[in-house]
């Protein structure tokens, strides 16, 4: 069809109110705007806050929640997170802004454990450090390791991670993964050179498990740690979002549109 000179203000003024009502209806979108402050030991503090930012986009993708995540110009260690529609329940809320940091570090010396922090602290090193059992949140079983500082494995040599009912446990689940193909040789020289040595399984500074180490290991392990179903996945869904070095604290909440 030919247009004519007089056609195409109308095409133009058509195009520019189309775009117009998808803006004032993208204005008029209802949800909630999240401000984050990423917390991190890191000396590139950037590039962490930057990690954040990717991690989160990645969550959000998973999780299938509407919304964005930038960076607040004035504040380097402040996100924003907009997200569009209902309100975010706690489950789905403590998934988006919980940072598991996974690191599988050496037991040290040939004692499994303590029973107490002191106990162990008078054992460590400078080198060492103490972290409590996960299960000394319910007081089930009192104990405290005594673990390399450097890690041998952390969340950044994962590759995938799923989480997986352990049939032979009630209401228990674990996360299976594997490694990167850069870090399965290092897994597998460590492992094979430590045959009989007790490896600990850390999440968040916490001892999840402590396994000892019975043979030579290569791109694929397991994390055993009593978890609920929806712990397991929350862990799984972080590991597969990129490694992250930091907290992320929400330090304000606010509703927007209607």
């Amino acid at each position: 069809m030919r247009r004519t000179a007089k056609s195409l203000p109308f095409i133009f003024i058509l195009g520019t109110l189309l775009a117009c009502s998808s803006f004032t209806k993208l204005l008029h979108r209802s949800g909630t705007e999240f401000t984050v402050r990423i917390s991190t030991e890191a000396s590139d503090k950037d590039a962490i806050v930057e990690k954040a930012v990717r991690s989160l986009e990645s969550k959000l993708s998973a999780i299938r929640l509407d919304g964005v995540v930038n960076r607040v110009n004035d504040a380097p260690d402040l996100i924003k997170v907009r997200i569009f529609g209902e309100p975010l329940h706690g489950d789905i809320r403590k998934t988006l802004f919980t940072a598991y940091q996974l690191e599988m570090r050496p037991v040290a010396g040939v004692q499994y454990s303590y029973q107490t922090e002191d106990e162990a602290r008078a054992k460590a090193k400078v080198d060492q450090e103490v972290l409590p059992d996960k299960a000394n949140r319910s007081g089930d079983r009192p104990a405290f390791y005594i673990v390399e500082k450097g890690s041998v494995i952390n969340g950044d040599d994962i590759r995938t991670a799923k989480a997986s009912e352990d049939v032979g446990a009630t209401s228990n689940y674990r996360i299976f993964f594997t490694l990167k193909p850069e870090s399965v040789e290092k897994f597998r020289l460590w492992t094979r050179s430590h045959i009989g040595s007790y490896l600990a399984i850390v999440l968040n500074k916490e001892v999840q498990t402590a396994p000892v180490i019975k043979g030579e290991m290569t791109d694929q392990g397991v994390i055993e740690g009593h978890f609920t179903r929806e712990e397991a996945e929350s862990i799984a869904l972080d590991l597969n979002s990129g490694y992250l070095p930091a907290t992320m604290t929400v330090t304000d909440e606010a509703q927007f549109g209607g």
